[in-house]
């Protein structure tokens, strides 16, 4: 009998650790959990920042795109002004020198 009631207390402490370990996976599980939320909050955070940045970086390129573009048409601009400029120097200048001979006409 008290061999049993041996084997009883010995079950009884082996349930008790049993239950105790349980009871700190139980709690390890919970918070581990809660990192695990706390860990794909954060993700997703950060994968919205990384979608702004690259986003931000598209229309950076953009709009350096847009402003080589707009230079290269002001470069184009000032060319087609300076030749305009000359023709009328140049047509000016035969201006003056027909009026010259007419004068001496």
């Amino acid at each position: 009998m008290r061999e049993l009631e041996t084997q009883l207390q010995i079950s009884a402490k082996d349930t008790q650790e049993l239950s105790e370990g349980y009871q700190q996976l139980v709690k390890e599980k919970n918070a581990l959990m809660q990192q695990l939320a706390v860990f794909e909050k954060d993700s997703f955070e950060i994968q919205a920042r990384v979608k702004r940045g690259l986003e931000a970086e598209r229309d950076n390129q953009h709009k350096e795109a847009t402003l080589g573009t707009m230079k290269d048409k002001e470069r184009d601009l000032e060319r087609q002004f300076n030749k305009v400029v000359t023709d009328c120097e140049l047509k000016q200048s035969e201006i003056e020198r027909l009026h010259a001979k007419i004068e001496t006409i």
